[in-house]
């Protein structure tokens, strides 16, 4: 009995080894699925709890501190405190710290938009005896350049002379005369130097210890014990003796957008000129008697000295010099150069303590202006708006020629307006006291999001079409810029106390205590934690499991740009949503093997109905008919499993799976022989029964006026079915598993960790989608071989009335193509109304489902093609010009049915 069965195995080798290579890949197939969705589900959870909390898990504000769109979008931005309105005291804080489920309780206070010291930049010594200066500062976005007005002018005119006041002589080479009042003392008869602008930058109050825990940096020249002093602490105590030295620490990292334009033009004008200049001005010669009005700074401020700076500005040139000098690198924050700033000849800058000994004789010298730093500035929120489906921001206004985007408050004044008024310097209550420096590192790109992380924060980049595309964006020197500035300078709580009143801090970045990693128990005991701060009054916002997420913004002046915001919620939304893919594309997967294995046990009785006859009218009984094709299946699947072992060791390790791959493999296979052996037994009807229908359905062919190929397909329908069902299951999968993941990729995808799990899972779907082709293309090769098996009587009469291979050929592959053209759009039409059911369609989607059932129909036909060419030119046994001779006398092959 074996050597008969073994040799029954070998006579059909082809069918055999096309259904054991077929069983292979269901054994390899099913459990690399199986792994490969428990890897998804492993990977999203491992990478949540791994990445999901950030360096921080709650942030507390006051009520009514949140930002318009978090509750309307679920949205924060990075840094939104700029307007610093407080709301939570000291005393609030210090309870939170002190809790002992609290590791870290982080205050943060904005104070607003400070200048802080000023300098100025010096320029070389005039090369010409008769010079014009001019400087325009500018800032910049990163896309446009603004000038802040005004432009500055400054002449050095040579004209010796020697005058007496107050019984001194006085010698001088040059006259000079400058446009503006910023140049006072700054633009003389020696050099010429310009004030540089005020440039604001955002102050916050930090408690030192911490701040510490959070970052790892210390902190602590500004602690309120720190004895560290600076130039502003002089000036208080020089100048306001009642008012508090507000100890600052500059934040080094990022630049300061200013740079300017310098223009050195030599004149042509002769002493001649200059003397009827004097005349127009009524100057005194030297020698006279009215010594206080013998140069041109005498009359600063008359309509003839503004008269003679707009004839001097309006001149022709003798020659030019430009330079274009970037001061980013040399300007800091709340102390613009302590050293001082110079232009050499060449347009290198340096700082005026490189310069020879003899310059300082020579009027450059280092100036500190405090004038500015009592002034400061508030700003709001950016007003965000909907148009055209995507947010914009409007310009509000400008300030100094620089575009605002967000409402400002100016506060305080300057030490200038107040010097002569005892009650208005009573209103300088401080002065900032730049004490130190503090590096931070550059911005780290992270799975999860921790808003008001304050010093380093996403770049903001312009993704308009043109050549600067994917420029990174800053902010300009004014206060109210688009891009949120990060905090430049540093302070304490009890400054910020002094400043502000009794209530300063606008948030609290809260770490609870004894958690590792973002679990469901770390999550509920966050949200304990929360919910008792919020009983003292305060608002709570979960960070943890937040995460990173870029907008498109329309910019009014700048164009489309790309901002970080922080997703809320965003571990959960990941977790929801990779769970109901996985269940769906499990329960599918299974289906598709389990009506596979269906399938091939209707192709296996088709294959082997001349057997069974045989068998029958040897006087077999059905039990025993039954036993042999057990026997024959058992030994195949034998020969499977042994085939797939190799493979199933290399696919586990190909695939990077656990060792529950293997337990997998072995469910599987169980499950197919339980199928095979058992579930679906060999149901082989009534010969006489199906010889009639075989007959009737002839007669009812010939006499069918339709078309041979639709004759073909009605006549063969029952034949035809199970492949139709399973290419359109197969359809409806493979396009399903595209459009569900991509749908979950896209959904959970506008987040970074969204982003990173992604991708963590993208090796996986196309393996599933590559799986689900592999078994499309063996069920409809193995339908085609049974269905041409059960047409052999008709192959051998097209021969005998004359048709060739290529006219047997063509009506097959058309009938072919109808059936399975028609099944993958099935399966596709399926797949667009099970996927609308779970998650939203978009055109796109249906635009792939169009190119799917395109491309998967192509696959198709060109695998019948070459199976029904293989076969009808003598693959298998050969049908190829021969009258089939085998069993005959004893049955007709034209009568198996």
């Amino acid at each position: 009995m074996s050597r008969l069965l073994f040799k029954r195995i070998l006579r059909k080798k082809t069918i055999h080894l096309l259904f054991v290579l077929s069983l292979v890949g269901i054994l390899l197939a099913l459990p690399a699925a199986a792994a490969s969705l428990g890897n998804i589900h492993r990977q999203v959870k491992t990478d949540i709890t791994y990445y999901a909390r950030g360096s921080y898990d709650l942030l507390v504000r006051p009520p009514g501190a949140k930002h318009p769109l978090e509750d309307k979008m679920g949205i924060v931005p990075e840094n939104y405190i700029g307007f610093g309105n407080g709301g939570i005291s000291v005393e609030q804080w210090e309870r939170i710290k002190n809790r002992k489920d609290i590791e870290i309780a982080a205050p943060v206070a904005s104070l607003g938009y400070f200048t802080g010291i000023n300098n100025d930049i010096s320029i070389y010594p005039p090369e010409h005896e008769y010079n014009r200066y001019l400087m325009q500062f500018y800032t910049s976005d990163g896309i446009n350049d603004y000038a802040i007005k005004p432009e500055y002018a400054c002449f050095i005119l040579k004209y010796p002379m020697a005058y007496q006041v107050d019984g001194n002589t006085f010698e001088t080479d040059n006259e000079y005369l400058i446009s503006h009042k910023d140049l006072l003392n700054e633009c003389t008869d020696k050099k010429a130097a310009f004030l540089l602008p005020d440039t604001y930058h955002l102050l916050v109050a930090i408690d030192p210890e911490e701040e510490e825990k959070l970052t790892g940096v210390s902190f602590s020249d500004i602690d309120p014990d720190s004895p560290k002093m600076g130039l502003g602490a002089m000036f208080v105590r020089d100048h306001f003796p009642d008012a508090k030295a507000v100890p600052v620490i500059e934040v080094l990292d990022g630049k300061t957008s200013l740079k300017a334009k310098l223009r050195i033009d030599e004149l042509e004008l002769s002493r001649k000129d200059i003397q009827k200049f004097r005349e127009r001005l009524g100057l005194s010669e030297p020698g006279d008697n009215d010594s206080y009005n013998i140069s041109f700074i005498n009359q600063w401020g008359t309509e003839k000295y503004d008269r003679l700076v707009d004839e001097l500005l309006a001149m022709k040139e003798k020659s030019r010099k430009e330079y274009d000098l970037d001061l980013s690198d040399f300007v800091k924050i709340y102390k613009q150069n302590e050293k001082g700033v110079y232009v050499n000849e060449e347009g290198k800058i340096g700082t005026v303590y490189d310069l020879p000994d003899s310059y300082p004789g020579m009027g450059y010298l280092v100036e500190h202006n405090f004038a500015d730093s009592t002034v400061y500035y508030r700003s709001g929120f950016l007003n965000y708006v909907t148009e055209n489906g995507r947010l914009a921001v409007k310009k509000l206004d400008e300030l100094n020629g620089v575009p605002i985007y967000r409402e400002i408050e100016k506060h305080g004044m300057k030490t200038t307006e107040v010097n002569r008024d005892e009650d208005l310097r009573k209103k300088i209550t401080f002065i900032l006291d730049p004490v130190g420096t503090v590096k931070m590192g550059n911005k780290k790109e992270q799975l999860a999001a921790s808003p008001l992380g304050i010093y380093q924060f996403a770049p903001v980049k312009y993704i308009g079409d043109g050549e600067h595309h994917g420029v990174t964006l800053e902010p300009t020197i004014t206060p109210g810029s688009f891009v949120t500035p990060a905090a430049k300078g540093l302070t304490n709580i009890q400054s910020a106390a002094w400043i502000k009143g009794d209530k300063p801090i606008d948030a609290i970045r809260v770490k609870v205590a004894g958690i590792e990693g973002y679990t469901k128990a770390a999550a509920e005991k966050i949200e304990k934690v929360a919910k008792e701060i919020e009983a003292m009054g305060l608002e709570v916002t979960m960070i943890a499991g937040a995460s990173p997420q870029k907008l498109k913004v329309d910019v009014e002046g700048v164009g489309l740009v790309e901002e970080s915001w922080t997703t809320l919620g965003a571990a959960g939304t990941i977790v929801d949503e990779w769970n109901l893919t996985n269940v769906i594309i499990g329960v599918l997967f299974a289906f598709v093997a389990l009506f596979y294995l269906i399938n091939r046990m209707l192709f296996w009785e088709v294959d082997n109905r001349r057997d069974v006859l045989l068998f029958h009218q040897l006087g077999w009984k059905r039990k025993h008919i039954i036993g042999w094709f057990r026997q024959e299946m058992a030994v195949l699947l034998l020969l499977s499993a042994s085939i797939s072992l190799p493979g199933a060791w290399a696919l586990q390790k190909w695939g990077r799976f656990g060792a529950d791959f293997y337990l997998w493999f072995l469910i599987v296979l169980l499950a197919a022989a339980f199928i095979l052996l058992v579930v679906l037994p060999f149901k082989f009807r009534g010969i006489v029964q199906e010889r009639r229908e075989f007959r009737a359905a002839k007669r009812k062919k010939a006499a069918n006026s339709e078309s041979l190929v639709r004759k073909n397909l009605s006549y063969y329908g029952k034949h035809i079915r199970p492949p139709f069902a399973q290419i359109g299951i197969v359809s409806l999968l493979s396009s399903f598993v595209y459009l569900s993941i991509g749908s979950t990729g896209e959904q959970t995808g506008i987040t970074l960790l969204g982003e990173y799990i992604n991708l963590q899972t993208d090796r996986i779907s196309g393996f599933l989608i590559g799986t689900s082709y592999v078994l499309a293309v063996s069920t409809l090769i193995e339908s085609i071989l049974s269905l041409l098996k059960v047409r052999e009587q008709e192959l051998e009469n097209f021969r005998l009335i004359g048709w060739k291979n290529r006219h047997i050929f063509r009506l097959y592959l058309k009938e072919t193509a109808a059936w399975s053209a028609l099944a993958a759009a099935s399966g596709c039409a399926a797949s667009a109304a099970l996927y609308s059911a779970f998650y939203p369609i978009h055109w796109k989607g249906f635009l792939f489902l169009g190119a799917n059932w395109a491309g998967f129909t192509l696959l198709l036909l060109a695998v019948s093609a070459l199976t029904i060419r293989w076969r009808i030119r003598g693959g298998s046994g050969g049908i190829s010009g021969k009258v089939l001779q085998e069993g005959k006398g004893k049955v007709d092959a034209g009568q198996s049915f």
